[in-house]
């Protein structure tokens, strides 16, 4: 299993994982104060979003487009963010207070818009999913058949399999988070931006510096070179 064409999958999580734990001394007082939660609280949250950001590359054809880029093929990866902003939105069912439960969804699920990478995502996501053959049958997503072993490799309580994940958990996505970004309050809606743009960028953080960890191509090399090198190697220092 995979999370890019020179990596394993549960590498990129644990090390994304490990990253979080080297900067969130920096962040959880101020983060607990914005969603006014106990900081052991927001830990466990962003741990989870951290988890639960790529899920949507256990997906059967994305596993099978991922080894043909690692083969030196021509392959094409599906869009992944809105499966693992759905399993994420399923498992905080269960006590997340609800603006650091959508926040964290919500950084997921726009984690790779800055590279153009959004599709359908924002507004239709089920949608997306039909469009690029993420159905096997009914409303089941094509899971890889190893998916939920190497999710059991994380020691979190309560993880979901991930044919819990439907269809339905797509349009429910859809629905939570479009009541929650666009509610009625102008002030609450300019509060839940905020939110869910602190997360977000903590996963961007830990996700591009997990990114470094592996080798990559010419242009991934060329990426480093923007901006986004700040979030590499200074600006946000352990």
């Amino acid at each position: 299993m995979l999370s890019a064409p020179n990596e394993k999958y549960e590498v990129h999580i644990a090390n994304s994982l490990s990253q979080w734990d080297k900067i969130s001394g920096r962040f959880l007082p101020t983060l607990s104060r914005m969603f006014n939660a106990d900081e052991e609280i927001v830990n466990q949250s962003v741990k989870k979003m951290i988890f639960a950001h790529d899920i949507g590359k256990l997906t059967k054809k994305w596993q099978e487009e991922i080894a043909k880029i690692a083969s030196n093929k021509k392959g094409y990866t599906p869009p992944h963010a809105s499966l693992g902003a759905a399993y994420l939105l399923e498992w905080n069912k269960n006590g997340i207070n609800n603006d650091l439960g959508n926040a964290s969804v919500f950084a997921i699920l726009i984690h790779h818009i800055d590279s153009g990478v959004s599709g359908n995502n924002l507004e239709s996501p089920d949608a997306e999913i039909i469009l690029e053959g993420l159905l096997q049958e009914g409303d089941k997503i094509s899971w890889h058949e190893e998916g939920d072993k190497v999710l059991a490799t994380f020691m979190f309580d309560g993880i979901l399999r991930l044919d819990s994940i439907t269809l339905k958990s797509l349009t429910n996505l859809s629905d939570a988070l479009r009541s929650w970004s666009k509610c009625p309050r102008l002030l609450d809606q300019h509060k839940h931006r905020l939110l869910s743009s602190s997360l977000h960028h903590i996963l961007k953080i830990c996700d591009w510096r997990a990114a470094t960890e592996r080798e990559v191509d010419d242009k991934e090399k060329e990426t480093r070179r923007s901006v986004l090198e700040v979030l590499l190697n200074g600006g946000i220092l352990p």
